[in-house]
């Protein structure tokens, strides 16, 4: 499953950044592996900085992708 994530966040809270993104990531793999079977679908991030900006985001490029 493509997670979006976000390499560039304000100085101010870039310290806490890293953890809540890895937290999250983790917890999506939790539900993944409870729905799926241990394994069977991987939580990969997707880093999403630069198509945010050119009016994208990941659901919009990857929906006509079959």
């Amino acid at each position: 499953m493509a997670v979006p994530v976000f390499r560039w966040v304000p100085p101010a809270l870039a310290w806490r950044h890293h953890g809540q993104e890895q937290e999250a990531l983790a917890t999506y793999q939790r539900a993944l592996d409870r729905e799926f079977g241990a394994g069977a679908v991987k939580a990969v991030p997707i880093p999403s900085d630069t198509v945010i900006p050119r009016q994208g985001s990941l659901h919009c490029i990857t929906k006509t992708f079959r």
